[in-house]
């Protein structure tokens, strides 16, 4: 089974909205804490109100020769 990236929007009642990409709800929290500046904390994750959009892009895609330039 492949993973796939999400676009997240992640709102949090002190540090405002923020949209990132990431494979999980786990890993878009971590990713707005960071744009935040803010150390991870536990607690953050259950201050979050976190919604998931449309996938970006296959974790893992099948690249074809093509990719490589035609080799």
């Amino acid at each position: 089974m492949q993973s796939e990236i999400y676009y997240w929007t992640v709102r949090h009642p002190k540090y405002g909205c923020t949209s990132v990409t990431a494979v999980n709800r786990y890993f878009a929290v971590l990713s707005a804490a960071q744009e935040w500046g803010i150390k991870a904390r536990l607690s953050l994750h259950a201050e979050c109100d976190v919604e998931r959009g449309d996938a970006v892009i296959p974790a893992s895609p099948e690249l074809e020769a093509e990719d490589y330039g035609g080799k």
